[in-house]
């Protein structure tokens, strides 16, 4: 299936309209679609925030617990390195 057919099919499940040529979508549309996009737009940046509060909050805790164990500096040093390369 084609792009042209995933579009098709994805408005026919929603009941959205099938045009036979494209055509420069209305000033109602082209607003919805603004909003939307910028919706999403909004929720990933969210998301991202809420992301590195998440991993900043677990190397903390990993920073405590591994701080109480015999592990030396050097060894603490390096596991954070490696949860920062995987940001």
């Amino acid at each position: 299936m084609d792009t042209i057919e995933k579009v098709a099919e994805f408005h026919t499940a929603f009941q959205h309209p099938i045009l036979t040529s494209p055509q420069i979508p209305s000033t109602e549309r082209m607003a919805l679609r603004f909003n939307l996009l910028t919706d999403i737009k909004r929720s990933v940046a969210s998301y991202k925030e809420f992301a590195a509060q998440e991993v900043e909050a677990y190397k903390e805790r990993l920073k405590k617990e591994v701080s109480e164990t015999l592990w030396d500096q050097d060894d603490i040093k390096n596991i954070i390195s490696l949860i920062d390369a995987v940001k």
